[in-house]
């Protein structure tokens, strides 16, 4: 495994609280707080199902615009697998 992908692994539960504490933040100040940070593209919250397990899910997401489109990319940090939340919208879209 290479170094890249150990440290993705060490680090996601950090993350993963942060981006909860981040998606609830943002919802109550309804984007007030946490939809524009600087330095980085926009933020968008992708409410999703568990495919498995059928919970509600709630993902924040860079994105950018192009026109009247919004690009979501759904990479996982580079990772060969998809993220979580794009598998979950393939299932129950």
């Amino acid at each position: 495994m290479d170094l890249q992908l150990r440290i993705a692994d060490r680090t996601w539960p950090v993350l993963s609280k942060l981006m909860g504490g981040h998606a609830r933040i943002y919802r109550l100040t309804r984007g007030r707080i946490g939809h524009h940070i600087p330095g980085v593209p926009p933020m968008c919250l992708i409410d999703h199902v568990g495919a498995k397990s059928g919970t509600e899910r709630t993902s924040p997401l860079l994105y950018i615009e192009d026109g009247d489109n919004v690009v979501i990319v759904a990479s996982k940090g580079g990772e060969d697998t998809h993220p979580a939340w794009y598998l979950n919208l393939l299932s129950k879209p």
